[in-house]
């Protein structure tokens, strides 16, 4: 079978956080495809409230041509397969990629709370009860 000569990614926010827990992501563009600086459907912005440079993140899918640049952004879980044939020029089975990106946003929620004895604001998670409750209860009467 012949190799495509494009691929099909969705960007992964949450292959990395930054220090407030904000996705953080970014794979960057291969400069022998896009010479300017930049990231596979990220951008970054400066946030007006805080000041704090962030990214927005394109909800893709996004083709890109075939190079090991973006293959390895691929199998390194960076950016996400979104057809088979991207995933076979890449070497595995296509995984639905929205499961692949919950699985990689659970994973960083996880790694997030292992680091820092909480979960990141954006997961929803709830801290457990004894660490929730900051005063005790007052005795029913």
């Amino acid at each position: 079978m012949p190799q495509a000569t494009t691929l099909d990614v969705y960007p992964n926010p949450y292959a990395a956080l930054d220090a407030k827990a904000r996705p953080s992501g970014a794979f960057p563009w291969d400069p022998a495809h896009k010479p300017e600086r930049g990231h596979v459907g990220a951008s970054r912005r400066v946030c007006e409230k805080t000041g704090d440079l962030v990214f927005d993140f394109d909800d893709g899918p996004l083709t890109l041509p075939n190079t090991i640049h973006y293959r390895r952004g691929i199998q390194s879980g960076q950016l996400v397969a979104a057809d088979v044939a991207t995933a076979d020029a890449c070497g595995f089975a296509l995984d639905d990629p929205k499961a692949v990106l919950d699985a990689a946003k659970t994973e960083a929620a996880k790694r997030w709370s292992d680091q820092h004895g909480q979960p990141p604001p954006w997961s929803g998670a709830q801290l457990p009860l004894e660490v929730a409750m900051t005063k005790p209860r007052k005795e029913m009467k």
